[in-house]
């Protein structure tokens, strides 16, 4: 019987039919290079309900490209990251820059852009967007990523203190976004909540700030105007604004 065993075994392999392993733990080399198709892991349409440290299951349901989650602690399913916008993304914004004297910054920027702020050696002229005292604001126009789904969109932005007064800048970034067949010129802004940024009492000195972008009227695609409004605080004179980031997943 075991000989009859053994030839049905070895007859099955060299015909090439389907093997089936269960249960298995070796410390041996598997490789599958050779196989017709593989499919190394769980699916379904849920995750199970308990798992193990090193457990992979593939949801068939989730977004394409984040679909594969991994056991990171008994019972715990966390999805890991993969093309389809599960990881961070950021997009930067110089508000003014210098090239030869000449200054480059958004043309919505209600200011001036200044640049006379130079290194330490006196070489290298800076170029900043100001935000006047008393209402300065200016606008950057960005493309929402068409990969975008939901989720926060934060914005953050690097300020410098215009002189030694040191005080308080107030600042509130609103959003409108504008679609293939919106009208361009009828913006209505939706704005967050006002931020405090503490300058600090030496001249040009930066200090940050960061908020959730409002999402009001816009969606994936379509062009985003990011306000920032200057209020009245206690920072005497101009601040200026060097550089701008948006972040979120998409």
């Amino acid at each position: 019987m075991m000989r009859f065993a053994l030839f049905f075994i070895a007859s099955a392999i060299a015909l090439g039919q389907p093997k089936s392993i269960s249960n298995v733990s070796t410390t041996a080399p598997v490789d599958f290079g050779s196989a017709l198709t593989t499919k190394p892991v769980k699916v379904g349409t849920s995750a199970p309900g308990t798992c193990s440290v090193g457990e992979l299951f593939f949801d068939s349901d989730a977004t394409a490209g984040i679909n594969l989650f991994g056991c990171t602690a008994t019972n715990t399913w966390t999805q890991l990251g993969g093309s389809g916008g599960s990881v961070t993304q950021h997009a930067w914004f110089s508000l003014a820059a210098s090239d030869s004297g000449l200054n480059k910054y958004p043309s919505d920027w209600n200011g001036t852009a200044v640049n006379a702020l130079t290194t330490s050696g006196g070489v290298y002229p800076v170029g900043v967007a100001e935000l006047a005292d008393g209402g300065g604001s200016g606008v950057i126009k960005w493309r929402i990523p068409s990969t975008y789904t939901s989720g926060n969109l934060t914005f953050w932005m690097q300020i410098l203190a215009g002189n030694t007064s040191g005080g308080d800048v107030v600042l509130t970034v609103g959003t409108a976004c504008v679609g293939d067949g919106d009208v361009f010129t009828t913006l209505t802004y939706t704005d967050a909540s006002p931020s405090t940024v503490t300058m600090t009492s030496s001249a040009y000195a930066a200090s940050s700030f960061s908020v959730v972008l409002p999402m009001t009227g816009c969606a994936a695609g379509e062009m985003m105007n990011i306000r920032v409004v200057r209020g009245a605080d206690s920072h005497t004179g101009s601040a200026y604004g060097t550089v701008a980031e948006v972040s979120g997943v998409w």
